[in-house]
């Protein structure tokens, strides 16, 4: 029995590891290179573009409900926005895969008051490769990749407000 769970640590870790390397190597790809835009709807039903609705600098996260490291990397967001270390214009969530009704009623129970766009084709998602929710792009003005993080980031709030706060000036 211990070898059995010896060897499912392993190929967890060796996932965990393969799925960090895959995003960063993503990540790295991406620096730089314009975000692409795409069809977005608000909660409340306004149809636009991610480009017409947001300039940068902004951090931009793709999520779903149900992702627990979402809700974890999400309810840190959304302390910091409360605690205004990170402005409520400064961050926008992108939900991938959820409807209206479902992502109200999460975001009720989790308490978020954070901006949240539906990626409803999954288009901005499939053009930027993403493999893996929560995935957060740093975006600088004009609304280039700065930098890409996916999966719970411990220093994720505290690399956030170092950004914005040097792309901003």
């Amino acid at each position: 029995m211990g070898k059995i769970v010896n060897w499912l640590l392993v190929i967890a870790l060796v996932f965990g590891i393969s799925r960090y390397v895959q995003m960063y190597m993503i990540g790295n790809e991406l620096e730089g290179k314009p975000f692409p835009d795409f069809a977005v709807v608000s909660l409340d039903e306004k149809e636009s573009t991610f480009h017409a609705e947001f300039e940068g600098p902004v951090l931009a996260a793709f999520w779903s409900v149900g992702c627990i490291p979402c809700q974890i990397e999400l309810g840190r967001f959304q302390k910091a926005i409360a605690n205004g270390e990170i402005d409520f214009e400064d961050f926008v969530a992108i939900n991938v895969g959820n409807t209206k009704k479902e992502i109200i009623q999460y975001m009720k129970k989790q308490g978020y008051s954070f901006d949240v766009v539906m990626d409803i084709k999954a288009e901005g998602f499939k053009k930027l490769g993403v493999k893996s929710v929560p995935t957060v792009f740093h975006l600088r003005r004009g609304l280039i990749i700065n930098s890409v993080l996916s999966g719970i980031s411990p220093l994720g709030i505290i690399r956030g407000q170092k950004f914005i706060i040097d792309f901003s000036k």
